[in-house]
């Protein structure tokens, strides 16, 4: 049996898919001569789904899957695990669009003042230095959703947008 664990490429392969099979099954079709039918070749994903809260078949069935993100924007910081580049294509396979350099807090107001929540820095405390400027003064609030990487992830394993309990809780004194 395969174990299934939840990597890059099964979060990038969740955006575009539509059946998770064992390499087996591609190294068996290449000995057939042709594609063999997948039944007998299906990924046991049940310890993911659990470990996970997700059901990834579901997920593989849905339509707006390419949508998840659509209508927001992002700014990754440089550190964040897994790779800034990974990540990045986490969020545009899911119809998001990432900026290269992040916004002015002017310009983040806006966008949240328009519609909130449009605007999400993806980021982790090695890049602290970064995300400073976009902590307001005096505490624990920042001037955008600021939230780790697991955001991303969960949101695509699970379908539905769950930044809450992803959200940095960020102290200037600290």
């Amino acid at each position: 049996m395969t174990r299934v664990a939840r990597t890059v490429k099964l979060i990038l392969a969740l955006a575009t898919v539509r059946h998770l099979v064992s390499s087996k099954w591609l190294s068996d079709s290449a000995t057939a001569g042709y594609f063999l039918p997948i039944d007998s070749y299906q990924l046991d994903v049940a310890e993911l789904n659990e470990q996970f809260k997700c059901d990834l078949l579901k997920v593989l069935e849905s339509p707006t899957r390419g949508k998840l993100f659509e209508g927001k924007v992002f700014f990754v910081t440089p550190q964040v695990k897994p790779a800034c580049k990974d990540v990045r294509q986490m969020i545009e396979l899911g119809g998001g669009t990432v900026e290269k350099n992040p916004r002015t807090i002017k310009r983040i107001r806006e966008a949240n003042a328009e519609k909130p929540g449009s605007y999400v820095i993806v980021s982790c405390p090695e890049d602290r230095i970064i995300i400073q400027p976009f902590i307001q003064k005096g505490g624990k609030h920042a001037v955008c959703q600021i939230c780790t990487t697991e955001y991303v992830m969960q949101s695509i394993m699970q379908q539905r947008l769950c930044i809450e309990p992803h959200i940095i809780k960020w102290e200037l004194g600290s």
